[in-house]
């Protein structure tokens, strides 16, 4: 097959290429109709023109959407120290503590859960050297279930009011209360309770020093 091609490639070459010298002055280039890939010089269709333009131009405005807005939920049921049970994806069944809520990715982090090898660089101010840890990824919204405080099964929930007004999670399970972690009611950053030089002392603080003076001065 090989040979075969060769030879009808030579004899077109020897068909194609004129015997004579062409008597034109230095001055005017040569013609390129007696050159055998003449062919690639016509002009494409519009269409195929319009495909290679958009093929060879840099489209920077393209952003790969990572999440589904769709997927991302409008009311969140699942908050920062509940106990969760994974109920799909590759750790099935596993249980731990809600340790962050990325609500913007619609992902949670929780506790000795999705496990994997995490690098960390070098930091000279705090000693730190750098190695690989493993740390807790996070998972989908909808991965996981809250547990129920009766039967200790994954249960899904609905939002109820007492009769003081307190809004409270109700589980479909049992119908048990599902209370709100104690977590959320410490402070995340420790309150700085140092005095400093712009600071107001208490017993100034309580001093009274409106007049009742309205003059515009």
């Amino acid at each position: 097959m090989f040979l075969l091609l060769s030879l009808l490639l030579s004899l077109l070459l020897s068909a194609s290429i004129p015997t004579t010298v062409p008597t034109a002055p230095l001055s005017t280039p040569p013609s390129l109709a007696p050159f055998p890939c003449s062919f690639l010089l016509t002009p494409l269709p519009l269409g195929k023109t319009r495909g290679m333009v958009k093929l060879m131009k840099s489209n920077k405005a393209y952003k790969p959407q990572l999440e589904n807005k769709n997927a991302i939920p409008k009311k969140w049921h699942i908050v920062r120290g509940d106990d969760v049970i994974v109920v799909g994806g590759p750790n099935e069944g596993e249980r731990g503590i809600v340790q962050t809520v990325l609500r913007k990715l619609g992902r949670v982090i929780v506790e000795g859960v999705n496990v994997r090898p995490r690098k960390f660089k070098a930091n000279p101010n705090t000693g730190q050297r750098a190695a690989v840890l493993d740390r807790p990824c996070s998972m989908h919204y909808s991965n996981v279930n809250l547990v129920c405080p009766v039967t200790s099964l994954p249960t899904r929930i609905n939002n109820k009011w007492l009769e003081d007004g307190t809004k409270v999670r109700i589980s479909k399970r049992s119908g048990a209360v599902i209370p709100r972690p104690e977590i959320l009611t410490a402070r995340r950053r420790v309150k700085n309770m140092d005095f400093g030089v712009n600071d107001t002392l208490e017993a100034d603080s309580w001093e009274i020093t409106y007049t009742g003076d309205k003059t515009v001065r």
